[in-house]
């Protein structure tokens, strides 16, 4: 802790104290928000893998996790093959988009972290 010698010194000391926390505070709120939506993109992911894995009926549900996880697995899609044994498929596209999106949560998280003021 610095010396403080005035009246002045305590203040401006308090002060940016009062400004780092502000700042820790948004990045950590920021990396909740970057784990939350890599949470929810990796339920998705999970959600269509095993879909697609046993082969599940084409309802609304399936429709909808497809098509709102299509933009993300499509690069992966046109990398590697698709498996298809009897009603069985093993999409490894998806697998991969899962581990990706992990990755990048990770990396941003650590980007947040490295940004953020220590005391």
């Amino acid at each position: 802790m610095p010396t403080i010698r005035s009246v002045g010194d305590y203040h401006d000391f308090y002060t940016r104290r009062e400004a780092e926390s502000s700042v820790r505070s948004l990045g950590s709120t920021l990396g909740q928000l970057v784990w939350f939506l890599v949470g929810f993109l990796e339920s998705l992911l999970v959600l269509r893998f095993v879909f697609r894995l046993f082969g599940a009926a084409d309802t609304s549900l399936t429709t909808w996790i497809y098509r709102l996880t299509e933009w993300l697995v499509t690069p992966f899609l046109r990398i590697v093959s698709t498996v298809q044994s009897g009603g069985l498929v093993l999409e490894i596209a998806t697998l991969l988009t899962m581990f990706s999106v992990a990755l990048i949560g990770i990396l941003i998280n650590a980007l947040i972290e490295s940004l953020r003021p220590t005391i």
